[in-house]
């Protein structure tokens, strides 16, 4: 009789050393051109074995923060060679204040992407992808003054549906970083937004544009929510970033 081998799932260790990492690069607390420290180092700093740290440096080397060369170490790379678009670095530089301006590209982002989305939905969108995005609205109005975390979640799923709906590969594949994106702002301003019924109002538009396949209106009813987004942001002094 075969034995089936026992998939064993890295403990979240190897999760908090990858983001401790990221953290010391986003910060500056290794500035950029610097060699990290040595493994052995780094081990007993965080209390792991050579095999975490190793396997950590090896994350941020494959998102272009880190670059290890034979003989030279393990240094910080610049800004321009990350893989900005990996929702994990889009995530970290989120929240962190967005020192680097990353709440200004994501907004730019969005206002690019997401209305294009709308037309595409409007035009290519089936039964089941109308009927996901219209599910996630359904949770958003059920939660809109309940729930704040269930609320949150609809909103980015009605989004990532969206985008889903467009049938655009490349649409499809920033999925992630729109979801880090609006994850990272909506923990930024801590409400679910100024206007809840006219967000619910302009989401819903949204859907019926899709349903109607009427591109213009989506695309319109979309920039309006992103006029939204931007006006939330705004009240929650985050003018600088924009």
């Amino acid at each position: 009789m075969m034995t089936v081998p026992i998939r064993i799932r890295k403990p979240r260790v190897h999760k908090d050393i990858v983001e401790a990492l990221a953290q010391r690069v986003i910060t500056g607390h290794w500035a950029v051109g610097t060699t990290i420290p040595k493994e052995a180092e780094l081990c007993t700093e965080f209390g792991v074995s050579r095999t975490v740290i190793r396997e950590a440096s090896r994350v941020l080397v494959s998102k272009g923060m880190l670059v290890s060369k034979p003989r030279a170490g393990t240094s910080v790379t610049p800004r321009t060679q990350w893989s900005i678009l990996d929702p994990d670095i889009a995530a970290w530089l989120a929240a962190n204040g967005d020192s680097h301006g990353i709440t200004t590209s994501l907004v730019e982002a969005r206002r690019t992407i997401e209305p294009a989305a709308a037309r595409l939905a409007a035009l290519r969108a089936t039964p089941a992808d109308l009927a996901r995005i219209h599910e996630a609205w359904q949770r958003m109005a059920k939660h809109d003054h309940t729930e704040r975390a269930a609320f949150i979640e609809a909103d980015i799923d009605f989004h990532t549906a969206l985008l889903v709906a467009s049938h655009n590969i490349i649409f499809i594949q920033l999925a992630g970083v729109v979801r880090s994106a609006m994850s990272s702002l909506f923990d930024t301003t801590e409400t679910v937004g100024s206007n809840p019924p006219e967000a619910l109002a302009l989401h819903l538009a949204v859907v019926e544009a899709v349903r109607m396949r009427q591109p213009e209106d989506a695309v319109r009813a979309m920039s309006q929510i992103l006029d939204m987004a931007e006006r939330d942001l705004r009240h929650a002094g985050m003018d600088s970033f924009l």
